[in-house]
């Protein structure tokens, strides 16, 4: 018996074995340079979140981890500082984290990508399976959804790939609990939805859960035996499996949320008008790409939220997807289908009108085409039931050749196959691990304080206008190029090499998210158009007094793709050199030294409440009024006395002082309330001084400061996540135990 029960076990895994060994094949067959050739994944498309933000995060949010033991709430090196936990890109507590432990950016990077198609993909597999579809017809389905464009081009941003790739498994399981009734699937979508929120891009979970919930619906009304009790029981089920899913993710919910409330930015985007949300709504325009493999193949000529290319072949089997023998699954899939397709036609649909109006969440949704992938998965499994439908209307006409259907299927999985790779080639390119690698130009300046990259945002469009030309895009690998540089001036990959810029987070002035760097970029860039058009003498009015805010940065160098305006003072800033990038010979990097910048934590005889006379009012120009203090003179720093910051770690500073008088000491950090100080351990409160950086009172004589993140709402997550934990694994042990000894009586 035990023998018999064993082999049957054995035979069960056999198909999810050679399911994921053809998978790995065909990932690495078509990220070849990725899996064999240690490349990175290059996506231009979705503002490049995977470089700007996801793997910087993740890899401070591991360092933080090694060198001090301790979750990164905080994280003082990009920008003046910036909760980095609860902005949630981090993913501290997502379990591809750990593929950052390797101490290797591009292989935790293309991980982290290829570990998402594999799920996508085996996850499409196993619906299709769960559907009563054969394993040629649902692996048709599983290519169609991994490898569509849509899919792919979500690269770019690695927190809302790690969304959308549960999407397919997790409507398997419901699948499985609905039909069966066992525990074991609901601890299985519990486990998937939590994976889902650690991810952190709550706009895609929602497009999940929406999804879901259809199906849900679906599998009550059709699957359970058509008892009210037992439906609202398995109804009850699913609403125990979200909220335990909450739960484990309390921690990350629960600060993020805190955060929300003090930041716009980290809301995704404020409510947005019926203007913005026409302008971001796709045209009917864009439906010809689903059909077509040669429209627009480059990703950046349209948003990689509108809708992409499809497959040709998927397409046409989704046509055929009708029949008796499965005609409920394939209206209700074609119903999805419709409906996400006019939701993710925004202002043009008429439905996402409708959920505008009734739900306030729905104006924070900056893409409507984001929609769009849901209507990809359910169109994706319609292909699966079409090729089921093919397969055996073929059985049926060679019954004594069954070989004829198989070789048919095996002809159409290969085809499509090669239709999706060769869109992976259009909207993927790949960069050699010297990306990773220090850039130049900062081992040239040797030691420095902090640098500064004011205008990165126009940094890599020279790099782009070479790579559309046409004759040009073949000639060189341009993207290699623009990897090796764009961490020099990019937001993301910046804050690993301590460069601070403003394209990171420019949100609310009253957010705290908003460094000071962001100020500066918002005070440059509303009147830079002006300022080049000045006379060398106007610009020598202005210049000086805007350089003073970079110099209480603690900011020591400027480096920028394109130089300063004449009439900058050379007593502020001297260029150091002009750095020309060998692969663009007509682009150059212009590197800037300040004069005498100040420390990050200094010592000051008072503040005041107007801003100094040697700076730009940018609280009155930028029209906000936040009751900051600022230092007197921002120039020229009183010399009163010592200070050394003894210990820094992400959520704490040890400051040591020694001061003549009484004083206060300003640290160029941004300004939040979960900051608390202790001077002698005593309490002392914290004031918002420079518009949004840190200061407080020291009396004379020597001193020990201590400061201190501490973040109540996640104090409360956390606790909730462990208790969630315990609980759930406690059920799961119970669970199993009862599951083995059913067995053993039988």
């Amino acid at each position: 018996m035990c023998g018999n029960s064993m082999k049957r076990s054995l035979k069960r895994m056999l198909e999810p074995a050679a399911a994921a060994a053809v998978s790995l094949i065909v990932i690495a067959a078509a990220f070849y340079p990725a899996v064999f050739q240690h490349k990175l994944i290059f996506s231009y498309c979705a503002s490049l979140d995977a470089l700007d933000l996801n793997i910087p995060r993740r890899f401070l949010a591991v360092q933080s981890l090694l060198k001090h033991g301790e979750v990164p709430l905080w994280e003082p090196s990009i920008g003046c500082g910036v909760p980095l936990f609860a902005e949630s890109e981090a993913g501290v507590f997502h379990p591809t984290l750990l593929f950052f432990f390797l101490d290797d950016l591009t292989l935790a990077a293309n991980l982290m990508i290829l570990s998402a198609i594999l799920i996508a993909v085996l996850g499409s597999y196993a619906w299709g399976r769960c559907l009563g579809l054969s394993p040629l017809a649902s692996g048709i389905g599983a290519v169609a959804y991994g490898f569509c464009k849509i899919m792919l081009l979500r690269t770019a941003g690695l927190n809302m790939l790690h969304v959308l790739a549960w999407l397919p498994g997790s409507m398997a399981v419901i699948h499985k609990l609905a039909s069966t009734g066992r525990k074991r699937w609901w601890f299985c979508l519990t486990a998937i939805w939590t994976c889902q929120l650690l991810a952190s891009h709550m706009q895609m979970f929602v497009v999940c859960q929406m999804c879901c919930w259809l199906y849900i619906c679906f599998v009550l009304l059709t699957l359970t035996p058509q008892t009210r009790k037992t439906r609202l029981k398995l109804f009850g089920f699913f609403l125990l499996a979200i909220g335990f899913a909450a739960a484990l993710g309390a921690a990350q919910l629960f600060a993020t949320q805190e955060l929300v409330q003090k930041s716009v930015r980290s809301s995704a985007v404020p409510s947005m008008t019926m203007e913005e949300l026409e302008f971001a709504s796709p045209s009917w325009k864009t439906l010809p790409v689903f059909i077509n493999p040669f429209y627009n193949c480059r990703p950046f000529v349209n948003s990689p939220d509108s809708f992409q290319y499809f497959g040709l072949i998927p397409l046409l089997l989704c046509l055929i997807s009708i029949n008796k023998k499965r005609v409920k699954a394939a209206i209700a899939l074609w119903t999805s289908a419709v409906l996400f397709l006019l939701i993710s036609m925004g202002t043009n649909g008429g439905i996402y009108l409708l959920l505008y109006k009734c739900f306030p969440y729905m104006s924070s949704f900056r893409f409507p085409g984001r929609f769009g992938i849901a209507a990809v998965l359910f169109m994706s499994i319609l292909a699966s039931l079409g090729a089921q439908n093919l397969y055996d209307w073929l059985t049926e006409r060679y019954q004594h050749r069954l070989h004829v259907p198989r070789i048919c299927l095996v002809l159409l999985l290969l085809l499509t196959c090669l239709d999706l790779g060769y869109i992976n080639m259009c909207v993927h390119s790949y960069v050699s691990d010297s990306w990773q690698e220090k850039p130049a130009v900062l081992a040239q300046l040797g030691e420095y304080q902090r640098v500064y990259s004011p205008y990165s945002l126009y940094a890599y469009s020279p790099y782009e206008f070479y790579w559309r030309t046409p004759d040009g895009m073949r000639e060189f690998d341009c993207q290699e190029a623009v990897g090796q540089h764009k961490c020099l001036l990019s937001s993301g990959i910046s804050s690993i090499y301590g460069i601070d810029n403003s394209d990171d987070y420019s949100c609310s002035f009253y957010g705290i998210v908003l460094t000071y760097s962001c100020v500066i970029h918002d005070g440059i860039t509303g009147f830079m158009d002006r300022v080049l058009s000045m006379d060398e003498h106007s610009v020598g009015k202005i210049a000086p007094d805007l350089d003073n805010w970079f110099r209480i940065q603690a900011v020591s160098h400027i480096v920028t793709p394109m130089p300063l305006p004449k009439g900058w003072p050379e007593s502020e800033f001297s260029e150091v050199q002009s750095v020309s990038i060998p692969e663009i010979p007509t682009s150059r990097v212009y590197v800037y030294k300040l004069a005498n910048p100040v420390s990050k934590v200094r010592l000051v005889p008072v503040l005041q409440t107007d801003p100094p006379a040697n700076c730009v009012d940018l609280e009155r120009s930028l029209q906000i009024h936040i009751g900051s203090l600022y230092e007197p003179d921002f120039a020229h720093p009183a010399d009163i006395g010592e200070v050394t910051a003894e210990k820094y770690t992400n959520n704490s500073l040890t400051v040591l002082t020694n001061c003549d008088r009484d004083a206060y000491l300003v640290i160029s950090q941004s300004y939040d309330s979960n900051w608390h100080a202790a001077v002698d351990g005593q309490p002392v409160p914290i004031s918002l001084t420079n518009l949004d950086m840190q200061s407080l009172p020291v009396p004379k004589g020597r001193h020990r400061v201590e400061l201190r993140y501490v973040s109540p709402a996640f104090e409360k997550g956390w606790k909730i996540s462990l208790a969630a934990l315990i609980v759930f694994i406690l059920l799961g042990i119970g669970a199993a135990c009862r599951s083995w000894a059913a067995s053993a009586d039988k």
